[in-house]
């Protein structure tokens, strides 16, 4: 499956196969995926390394990501019908203080 730089789209027929429930779980797992993202950016502004496990640069990409509002901050943001220029500018506000 290829990823593209355009808003994520759910198949019409798929969607109508899921209960609420179901929906508002994948809801759930887009708002979760987002907080991980800020989590990791934010470490990245405070001088913090990810887990000897993961790469160095994790927490970097997280960050120039958040701040650059780039692809996957935006995708998350589609998912969950947020303004992703507003999340970002948001984060770097909260950085300056």
């Amino acid at each position: 499956m290829e990823l593209d730089a355009g808003p994520p789209r759910i198949c019409p027929e798929y969607a109508s196969m899921l209960s609420e429930r179901e929906l508002a779980g994948s809801a759930a797992l887009w708002h979760e995926a987002l907080a991980l993202l800020l989590r990791d950016a934010y470490q990245h502004h405070r001088g913090k390394m990810p887990p000897h496990k993961a790469p160095a640069h994790t927490f970097e990409q997280a960050y120039d990501d958040v701040v650059r509002c780039g692809p996957m901050l935006r995708w998350c943001c589609e998912w969950l019908d947020q303004e992703a220029e507003a999340v970002s500018m948001a984060f770097r506000r909260m950085c300056e203080t």
